[in-house]
């Protein structure tokens, strides 16, 4: 479970039933309860280490990974054995180099860029990083338990046959992660995965009331009745996909207090999240509803509780989406984006409970973030070739993207 460095530190995980001192064969040791070792925070790659992670899988798995590494049958050709013989081959850092020198470019890219994310990342994040045809392989039906069915297609099941990552959490279609093995991972890095220190929370960094250039924007309702009253006076339908155009959006801003597309969006899902606005049944147009009306006769801070409440739930805006006014069709994790908003208003609580008369950086609460939430919000990963942008799309694409870094989500959002 790992090496005690003193006495004290037991004592006090027993009094809270966290560990025990235990007596084994005369020698004192200490027991760690099963429930507190599942639900102990380590990060993923050392929840699956090389030996249990190929014993979950079936023979046939073994012996596809078995036959990619073109090793000589063993005399007992069965599972346990062949588990064994490719373990041998993996912790061993003279014939893993090998393997993995032995690469395609982009099958070791892969790799190197799951290395880069800690080791760990998403089935919909490295199908983004794909062609069409093979992101299409990997989002088949039951592809979770064919990939091992004849020879590799892509990077993915390349290095899930060479056994250097495996996919875990796959209970049903586009679902799982990609993990690369625990002690994989410490070879390839040549670091260890869990410090022996303990690592001191991040500083915050304050900046003094008065000294502090505040922007305050107090104009949504406004903008929300002036959304109203557009609706109210011109048609704005609904596209095929459900969602108001973007043309009228466009129209919108000209009379919104931030004239812009991007915040007309985010009105205007607002707006719809909290049921304000809705499509008629006549030639599917935009209007305003009976909450609508409700909500215009509330005070002011009764309307902004109800429009709080319901962005804190809501997915048809998602801020760390590349377009945040997501198409309704379009797959979402929405557990994730309810928790990066979540973590984001758990951070501006702390700051203003315990610094009443200061503010704090956004940069400050990204490194709190990745300090309190570090598998929720992990280090910005650097672009596959595939996903660099053209000389046009620079700009667009630095300011939208899918993969910023922890402070740009947290500015989003806050």
């Amino acid at each position: 479970m790992g090496v005690v460095y003193c006495h004290p530190a037991v004592d006090g995980l027993e009094s809270l039933g966290l560990a025990l001192w235990a007596d084994t064969q005369g020698k004192r040791s200490i027991y760690v309860p099963a429930l507190v070792c599942q639900h102990t925070p380590l990060p993923v790659c050392m929840r699956y280490p090389i030996e249990t992670a190929l014993s979950h899988y079936d023979a046939k798995m073994i012996e596809h990974i078995y036959n990619a590494y073109a090793l000589p049958e063993p005399d007992a050709a069965n599972k346990g054995t062949r588990v064994q013989r490719i373990v041998r081959e993996l912790i061993t850092r003279e014939s893993l180099m090998t393997r993995l020198d032995a690469l395609p470019a982009a099958t070791r890219a892969m790799f190197d860029n799951i290395v880069r994310q800690g080791g760990a990342t998403t089935l919909y994040e490295i199908a983004g990083t794909m062609e069409p045809r093979q992101r299409n392989q990997l989002f088949s039906y039951d592809w979770n338990r064919r990939w091992y069915q004849g020879k590799p297609r892509n990077p993915a099941e390349e290095l899930l046959s060479m056994g250097l990552f495996i996919l875990a959490g796959a209970v049903g279609w586009g679902y799982g992660q990609l993990v690369i093995q625990g002690d994989v991972l410490e070879i390839v890095t040549g670091s260890r995965l869990i410090s022996d220190e303990i690592v001191n929370p991040p500083v915050t960094d304050l900046i003094p009331a008065e000294s502090a250039r505040i922007a305050k924007h107090d104009t949504l309702c406004r903008d929300i009745t002036y959304l109203f009253g557009f609706l109210g006076r011109s048609e704005a339908a609904r596209t095929n996909k459900g969602n108001i155009h973007r043309s009228t959006l466009k129209n919108v801003s000209k009379g919104l207090s931030v004239p812009s597309a991007y915040y007309a969006a985010f009105v205007y899902t607002v707006t719809r999240g909290a049921s304000l606005i809705d499509l008629l049944e006549r030639n599917a147009i935009y209007d305003i509803t009976s909450d609508g009306l409700f909500w215009l006769d509330q005070d002011y801070a009764a309307q902004l509780d109800a429009l709080y409440d319901s962005w804190r739930t809501q997915t048809s805006w998602c801020e760390y989406a590349e377009e945040p006014m997501l198409d309704l069709t379009q797959s979402l994790f929405s557990t994730d984006l309810r928790q990066y908003r979540e973590a984001a208003i758990a951070l501006l609580c702390d700051v203003a409970r315990m610094h009443k008369d200061a503010f704090a950086s956004v940069e400050s609460l990204a490194k709190s973030a990745n300090y309190r939430w570090w598998m929720r919000f992990p280090p910005p990963r650097e672009k596959s070739p595939l996903e660099q942008p053209s000389a046009s799309e620079e700009t667009t694409a630095e300011v939208l993207d899918p993969d910023a870094a922890t402070t740009e989500l947290l500015r989003r959002i806050c």
